[in-house]
C-alpha cells in the first residue's frame, strides 16, 4: 500500500511539470510575438517615413516652376487678346509636351515642370482698335531645373506690321482662331477679328486712294514739265504754234525727276522755229481717267517780249498723259 500511494503521488506530480513547461512556452512565443509586433511595427513604421520622403522628393521634384517671359509688344493693352505660346519639350521623366498657353503682358509667365522646352507664338493677339503684329519667326529656348523660378534668356519681340493691307484673311482667321482657344477669351476674338477686317480694309482703300494719287499726280507734273519746256528736237511737232526748243538732255532733266524714266512715243503738237517765244504751262487738274490714261487740262500763257507774261491771251489745253503699272508715263498726246 504504501508504495502504491508513493507512486499514486508521483502520477499526479507529473501533469503540473508539464502544464509550467506548456506555460513557458507560451509566455516565450508571446514574448518572441511581442519582439516581431514591436519589430515588425518599426520596420513599417521606417517603410511609411521612407515612402513619404520617397513620396515628398517627387513631389517636389514635380512642382511646376514658374517661368519669366520677357515680351516686348508695342501698344498692347489688356483690351487685346492674349499672346498665344505653343510650349513643346520634354519634361524631366522624359514625357513629350506640346500644350498652348496664353499670356499678358501684366503677368508674361508661365508654369512648367523641370525638363527641356521651346516656346513659340501661335498667332499675333489682336489689338484694340484691330491691328495685328507680325509673328516671331523664333522661337524661344529654356531649361527648367530645380529652382522655383526660370527666366528666358530670349526676348519674344512683336512688330508693328508695315503695310495693314498686305495682311490677309487667313492671318485675321489664324489669330482668331487661336484667340477662340483661351478659356479667358469672354467674346474678345470676335469682336477684334471684326475690327481687324475693318483696319486692313481701311489701309487697302487708303493705299489705292494714295496710289490713285500718285498716279494723277505724275500725269500733272509731267505735263507741266512737257509743255512748258517743250520737247526734245527728237519729238513730233504737229502745231503751227511757236516755242523755243531745248536739248535731248535738258528736256530729259526737266522730265525725269517726275516721273524716273519715259517709254514710248510723245506727240508734243509745237512747231519750232527761230525767234519762238516760250511758254509757260500751270494750273493743271485732272478732268477724268480713261484706265491708265488721265486727262489734264492745263492752262498755256504767252511770253511776250514787250509785255512779258501775256494773261489777257492765256489759253486751256489737254494732254492725255497714258501710265504703266509702275507710274512711269509711255505716252503723251493732244485730245479733247
Amino acid at each position: 500500500m504504501p508504495d502504491s500511494v508513493g507512486q499514486g503521488a508521483k502520477d499526479a506530480e507529473s501533469p503540473k511539470k508539464g502544464c509550467r513547461r506548456h506555460k513557458g512556452l507560451v509566455v516565450a512565443l508571446v514574448v518572441v510575438l511581442a519582439i516581431a509586433a514591436v519589430g515588425g511595427g518599426l520596420w513599417w513604421k521606417a517603410d511609411q517615413d521612407r515612402k513619404a520622403a520617397e513620396q515628398a522628393a517627387w513631389d517636389a521634384a514635380h512642382a511646376e516652376r514658374t517661368v519669366q517671359l520677357t515680351i516686348v509688344a508695342p501698344g498692347y493693352t489688356s483690351a487685346a487678346t492674349r499672346i498665344p505660346l505653343e510650349i513643346t519639350g520634354t519634361d524631366l521623366d522624359g514625357n513629350s509636351v506640346d500644350r498652348t498657353e496664353y499670356v499678358g503682358l501684366d503677368d508674361p509667365s508661365l508654369s512648367l515642370l523641370q525638363g527641356d522646352y521651346e516656346i513659340r507664338v501661335v498667332a499675333s493677339p489682336i489689338l484694340e482698335d484691330g491691328s495685328l503684329y507680325s509673328v516671331p519667326a523664333d522661337s524661344a529656348s529654356v531649361t527648367v531645373g530645380d529652382a522655383d523660378e526660370t527666366s528666358v534668356d530670349e526676348t519674344i519681340e512683336f512688330a508693328t506690321v508695315d503695310d495693314p493691307a498686305s495682311v490677309t484673311d487667313d492671318q485675321i482667321a489664324a489669330a482668331k482662331a487661336a484667340a477662340e482657344a483661351d478659356p479667358n477669351d469672354d467674346g474678345r476674338a470676335e469682336t477684334l477679328a471684326q475690327a481687324a477686317v475693318t483696319w486692313r480694309d481701311n489701309a487697302v482703300a487708303a493705299n489705292k486712294a494714295a496710289r490713285e494719287a500718285k498716279r494723277q499726280q505724275v500725269a500733272m507734273d509731267f505735263t507741266i514739265a512737257y509743255e512748258t519746256n517743250a520737247v526734245s528736237p527728237s519729238g513730233n511737232y504737229t502745231s503751227s504754234d511757236s516755242v523755243t526748243l531745248i536739248s535731248d538732255a535738258d528736256w530729259h532733266a526737266s522730265i525725269d525727276p517726275y516721273i524716273g524714266s519715259t517709254t514710248g512715243s510723245f506727240a508734243h503738237g509745237l512747231d519750232p522755229s527761230d525767234g519762238a517765244y516760250p511758254l509757260r504751262a500751270h494750273d493743271p487738274e485732272i478732268l477724268g481717267s480713261d484706265g491708265s490714261t488721265y486727262y489734264v487740262q492745263y492752262i498755256i500763257t504767252d511770253w511776250g517780249e514787250q509785255s512779258g507774261w501775256e494773261t489777257e491771251y492765256e489759253y486751256s489745253s489737254v494732254l492725255l498723259v497714258t501710265l504703266d503699272d509702275n507710274d512711269l508715263v509711255i505716252s503723251a498726246a493732244y485730245g479733247q
